[in-house]
């Protein structure tokens, strides 16, 4: 085969590269492997933590402002992984904490709070000529959650999860 010239032009964007592209990551961690297997040991977990943190609440205030740039699925794909790296690496409750961000999550659970409470005032208002509320199937029962339901349901989630590693640490140490 001396003398011939074999072609290897790789193509400049390959399909499997377009698609983790569009993956949320944090850091240099996609967010969907760390959920596949959350005991995969993380360089440095504080710091993936307060990434998390962070494009959570970002997230969360795009959904807020009802922005449609961000996918309505990120602050639950972001939920899941903070719950998951709580709990295999309870200690970083206490740097959520020293952080402050708790109180910016129970901020983000009383907005969206609020916010349904008012939607909900709306309807009882006579804002639905017939009385019915247009979210109720034929049971009367709620047919889906709302993206802001949704995000405070996340928001719960994670407080819980933060709550629930320091409650355990207390009482082992009783």
């Amino acid at each position: 085969m001396k003398g011939h010239v074999v072609d290897w032009d790789v193509p400049e964007q390959a399909s499997g590269q377009q698609d983790m592209r569009d993956e949320p990551q944090v850091g240099e961690i996609y967010v969907r492997l760390f959920l596949k297997d959350p005991k995969f040991p993380l360089r440095n977990p504080k710091r993936f933590l307060e990434g998390l943190l962070d494009q959570y609440l970002s997230s969360i205030a795009a959904a807020h402002y009802d922005i449609q740039v961000v996918d309505p699925e990120l602050p639950l794909l972001l939920s899941a992984a903070l719950v998951s790296l709580l709990r295999v690496h309870p200690a970083l409750a206490y740097h959520v904490g020293y952080l402050g961000y708790v109180p910016k999550l129970v901020s983000a659970v009383a907005y969206e709070g609020r916010r349904e409470t008012m939607a909900k005032g709306e309807m009882k208002n006579g804002d639905n000529a017939d009385g019915t509320n247009g979210t109720e199937d034929a049971s009367g029962q709620s047919s889906s959650q709302t993206p802001q339901e949704r995000v405070r349901l996340s928001c719960l989630r994670v407080l819980h999860q933060l709550i629930s590693v320091v409650s355990l640490c207390f009482w082992n140490n009783i």
